[in-house]
């Protein structure tokens, strides 16, 4: 019994351990690393910021950031499932964004 209960927790163990691997690159990731990515909106905060899913082409992660729309963008307006192309970092964790059809 002792030996099905260890084998059962080394499986769900290992099932878990991509998860963790991940989170933990993700937040290592260098971030200037996206800029040049696309990504898309998933929900739209206060004040114009956004929360943007990033796939990073180097680590090969998708990675959430936040985006406020690029100063000088004439299209501010932004709605949940659009794709945005990364302009730059404009402060700590925060990045500009344009749409990435425009």
């Amino acid at each position: 019994m002792g030996l099905i209960l260890a084998r059962l927790l080394i499986s769900l163990f290992a099932s878990i351990k991509p998860i963790l691997k991940t989170q933990t690159t993700a937040q290592h990731l260098i971030p200037e690393r996206f800029i040049g990515s696309k990504g898309k909106v998933l929900c739209v905060l206060a004040d114009e910021l956004m929360e943007v899913n990033v796939y990073d082409i180097v680590g090969q992660y998708y990675v959430q950031i936040y985006a406020l729309p690029w100063e000088q963008a004439s299209d501010r307006t932004f709605e949940v499932g659009e794709q945005v192309y990364i302009l730059g970092l404009v402060a700590p964790r925060r990045y500009a964004v344009v749409k990435a059809d425009s």
